[in-house]
This record gives structure tokens, C-alpha cells and sequence, in this order.
């Protein structure tokens, strides 16, 4: 079936493209200052942060002795572009920003020559905005309203404060004695002379303040932490607790050796698969690229192109009610990680509307509509696809992101994984990577190549449908352009694979493995 023009729709054809224009709307909205928009989405953008960069910078630490080619490969696998310790500075920075009003609930006159007002939290050197509808400095997304949106407060005054600490931390550490100077200046407007003391004592010259014993310092104001263990530390080495200090270096050495341990099995993990299907990639080429098997599912598929984008506008539009209704019920319930239950139901809607409007009209089985009922030839063959699109995946995206890293384009830190699972139980987390593993790839490989990229194969050849498909589907991700431009050549290659194999089982293993390293990772470094 090459075009459907006389076929009669199921769906209403007006009401099919106003629902698609208010989800275009929607996501534009919504991928306006993206990093925001997932910032907003954190119960605890300060805590978040804290987690997630402090782990990171112990396992620089952690890696800082091993070759400088182990070293690279694992940050390619794990996504990791700049040093943690940098990135750090930026990130508290911008949380920091973002809450201001939390830390300085009145607006404070501003001083006619243009000095900033006074409690205004910075931790730089240059004047914060004056409320959290401030820009982040990162990299935009793709959007196409320029207003910033209100970032909502969700941090209490007390864990901001501490925070702040923990970025003069961050600054005294990579040498920024200035800012750091400035940042001991706003704690102190903040009524938290201790903090701003120890920080001074710990990280300006020797002679520029009298002798004090390590007991004179209080360090109550941070939790304990990377940030509280190496204040302590330096302050150890500058009051001649020798004792003190070379305890607290015996228990780094011991932490960050057992760190390095798991990211070797962690690297080995990655690489074992990525050569595996490499190695099968080769062979395929060298002879000289023979045709696939293939399973049962028909391209193009038997609905017409309009059913096919009804059904995919309405699945997508009742997805999302269903998302902001449960999620916001959870959240207001006090469930742990809402957002964990409302992916398990999200994609119902597409399986009703599959089922109902393409599938039982014309008496299609499920599994043999999308190839998942028959697999002719070896079952080898089939695994030893699953690995090259899983090696053709990562090496595009790992292509992608040093590429935008040498000109200068990176992530924001939002955009990394685990986030939201660093401080859940077990049995969620546990939960969580089977969603991860089994659940998600098939709903989205059911959308995106089941649905999407089988209705635009009605209209077009498959190079263009895969092309398209997975541009719609990066579109929609709302991420930063490098992940934008990974999500395209993700797409494109499952798409390829679709086309070939006539099945969706590849991708869905492909997803899977994704999500197996993804977990991993969480689990070995980040928790």
C-alpha cells in the first residue's frame, strides 16, 4: 500500500489535527528552557544535585590514577562530558539562582550605582537574578517560547543555605579563592558566621588569619558528605591535626579503591556487548551485507496513514491526561517516586486504541502485526542483531556527544540518569529497572516504530519513514541539541531494523540492554 487517499477514516479529520496541534503546542511549551522544566520536575533540586555530584566527584577522585584511555571510555559510556568538580560549581550555582527567593523572601532595594542588594545569593561573583524565574546557564533545548517559566520553590530555606556551603567547598577545591570569598560573604549575611569562618580558614593563605585549633571550628551547617569530609579535611591539614587528618585520608583511600573496582566490572560490562556486536557488524559487512531474517509483520502496515495518525495523536494526548492525573495524585498522596507508577500506566491508552481502531476491524493478531510471534532462522541471529544495534547506538551516540563536547555544546546535568533513584528502597529500585528493562522499551519501540514509523511507511519509502520517525521522536524527548541529534541516529537505526527484520524485537532488546547499563550504573556508582 502505497497511499490511502480513498480509504475512508475512522477518526474524525478535524478533530484528529486540533488534538495534533494542542500537542505540538503542549511540547513546545513544555521544551521551552528545557533544563528548567526538568529541574522543576525534581522534588528536591538541591538535593538532587548534591547526590548526584558528589558521587561524581568521588569517582574522578576514584579514577584519577587508573590510564587515561580507561578513563575516557567510561565517561563515553556513562555520558559524562566535563569534570564533575566544574560542573559541580555551575550546577549548585544555578539551583541556587533558581530558589533565590527562598534565601531572600523580600526584594532588597538595589544600590543606585548598581552594586548587588544585600543576602542576594549568588555564589559567584556577579549579581544573581532577583527571583527563580531566572535563566539557567546551560545549554537551551529546542524550544520556541523565549520566556523562561516561573521555576516553582521546592526547596526549604535550610537546605539552600547548606548548599551554598557546599559550592564554596566546590570553589575552594578548584582554586576559585575569589568566589569563594564572596560565597563566605553571603553566608554570613545569612546568618551563618561558623560556616563562612571554616571555609576562610580552610582555603585562603595561611598568614591571612590567625591560628586556631581544629576544635574551633563548627561544622554542624553540613550534613555529612564529600563537601563535610574534605572541609574537614583541609582544616585537619591546617591546624596540624595530623591524627585527624590522616584518618579521614585512610577512609577515602579505602572508599574510592572499592569505587574504582566497580566501575572497571562497570566499564567491562559495556564494552564486552559494544565489541560483541561490533565484531557481528564486521562479519555482516565483509560478507558483503546478506539479507536478514524476518518475522511476520507487514510493511507497510494494512491501516490507512489517517488511522494510523488518529490513533497515534489520541494515545499520546490521553497518555499525557493520565500522566498529570496520577502523577499529581501520587504526589499529593506522598507515594515514593510517583513518577514510576504513572510510566507503568501511560502506555494503556496506546494498547486500547491499537487494539480498538487498527488491530480488531481488520482481525490483526497483536504479535503478528509487529513480528513478535515468529522468528525463522537461529535464535543467535536474532541476539547478534539485538548487539549491533545496540554497538551501532552507542557508538553514534558516544560519536555525538564528543563531537558537540569539542565545539563547546554539552548537556545540562539534569538530562543524566538516576536522578530520581538515588535515594528510593531496594524493592523500588528494583522495580524501577525491570519497568526499564521489559515495560518501556516495548511501549516506546510500540510507538515510535509500531505506530509512527509504520504510518509514515504508508506515504514514503523507508529511509525517509525512519528518517522522519525518529526526528518526531527526538522532538519530543525536549532534551539539549546533543541529545537531540542521539535520539535521531537511535531512531533511524531502529527504524532500519524494523524495516529489515519485520519485527520489533530487536529494538525492544536494544532499549533493554540500555536500560540493564543504565541500572547498573546507578547501582554500582551513584548509590
Amino acid at each position: 500500500m502505497s497511499a490511502d487517499d480513498d480509504v475512508t477514516p475512522r477518526f474524525h479529520r478535524g478533530t484528529t489535527l486540533f488534538l495534533a496541534l494542542i500537542l505540538c503546542l503542549f511540547f513546545c511549551v513544555m521544551g521551552s528552557h528545557t533544563p528548567l522544566t526538568r529541574l522543576a520536575s525534581l522534588d528536591s533540586p538541591a538535593h538532587s544535585a548534591r547526590a548526584w555530584f558528589e558521587r561524581s566527584i568521588e569517582l574522578d577522585e576514584a579514577l584519577a590514577t587508573r590510564p587515561a584511555w580507561e578513563r575516557k571510555l567510561l565517561d563515553l559510556a556513562l555520558g559524562r562530558e566535563r569534570p564533575a568538580l566544574a560542573e559541580a560549581a555551575d550546577a549548585y550555582t544555578e539551583v541556587i539562582r533558581l530558589q533565590a527567593r527562598v534565601l531572600r523572601p523580600e526584594p532588597a532595594p538595589a544600590d543606585p550605582g548598581g552594586a548587588p542588594a544585600s543576602g542576594e545569593v549568588s555564589g559567584t561573583t556577579s549579581p544573581a537574578p532577583s527571583g527563580p524565574s531566572s535563566e539557567a546557564p546551560s545549554t537551551p533545548g529546542l524550544s520556541c517560547v523565549p520566556q523562561a517559566p516561573q521555576f516553582p520553590v521546592k526547596d526549604d530555606r535550610e537546605r539552600l543555605i547548606e548548599l551554598l556551603a557546599r559550592l564554596a567547598v566546590v570553589q575552594g577545591e578548584t582554586g576559585r579563592l575569589d568566589d569563594l570569598r564572596g560565597t563566605a560573604r553571603e553566608l554570613e549575611q545569612l546568618q551563618r558566621p561558623a560556616l563562612a569562618h571554616a571555609l576562610r580558614s580552610a582555603y585562603e593563605s595561611p598568614g591571612s588569619a590567625a591560628p586556631h585549633a581544629r576544635a574551633d571550628f563548627e561544622l554542624a551547617g553540613l550534613d555529612p558528605g564529600w563537601a563535610r569530609e574534605r572541609l574537614e579535611l583541609r582544616l585537619a591539614e591546617r591546624t596540624g591535626a595530623d591524627a585527624r587528618a590522616a584518618e579521614l585520608r585512610h577512609l577515602r583511600t579505602d572508599r574510592l579503591g572499592r569505587l574504582a573496582q566497580r566501575a572497571q566490572l562497570l566499564l567491562w560490562t559495556w564494552l564486552v556487548p559494544a565489541a560483541l556486536g561490533l565484531v557481528f557488524l564486521l562479519v555482516w559487512l565483509w560478507r558483503n551485507r546478506p539479507e536478514l531474517a524476518q518475522a511476520n509483520a507487514s510493511l507497510p502496515p494494512e491501516w490507512s496513514f489517517e488511522d494510523g495518525f488518529a490513533v497515534l495523536t489520541r494515545s499520546v494526548l490521553l497518555g499525557l491526561v493520565l500522566y498529570l492525573g496520577v502523577h499529581s495524585l501520587l504526589a499529593f498522596l506522598g507515594a515514593p517516586l510517583p513518577g514510576l507508577w504513572t510510566l507503568i500506566l501511560l502506555p494503556l491508552p496506546l494498547f486500547w486504541l491499537i487494539h480498538r481502531a487498527l488491530l480488531a476491524p481488520r482481525a490483526a493478531s497483536f504479535v503478528r502485526t509487529f513480528g513478535l510471534d515468529a522468528f525463522p532462522g537461529p535464535t543467535w541471529r536474532w541476539a547478534a542483531l539485538a548487539l549491533v544495534l545496540f554497538t551501532l547506538g552507542e557508538l553514534g551516540t558516544t560519536a555525538v556527544r564528543e563531537l558537540f563536547a569539542r565545539m563547546g555544546v554539552g548537556r545540562h546535568w539534569v538530562e543524566s540518569a538516576g536522578v530520581e533513584l538515588q535515594d528510593v528502597g531496594p524493592w523500588i529500585f528494583a522495580l524501577a529497572t525491570l519497568v526499564s528493562l521489559t515495560w518501556a522499551p516495548l511501549a516506546f519501540e510500540l510507538l515510535a516504530r509500531g505506530v509512527l514509523f509504520s504510518t509514515l511507511r504508508v506515504r514514503m519509502p523507508a529511509g525517509t519513514a525512519a528518517a522522519w520517525s525518529a526526528a518526531l521522536v527526538a522532538a519530543f524527548q525536549n532534551e539539549s541539541l546533543p541529545g537531540f541529534v542521539s535520539w535521531v541516529w537511535l531512531g533511524f537505526v531502529l527504524g532500519w531494523s524494523f524495516e529489515k527484520s519485520r519485527s520489533l524485537l530487536p529494538g525492544i532488546l536494544c532499549l533493554g540492554a540500555n536500560g540493564a547499563l543504565q541500572a547498573l550504573a546507578e547501582q554500582m556508582l551513584y548509590r
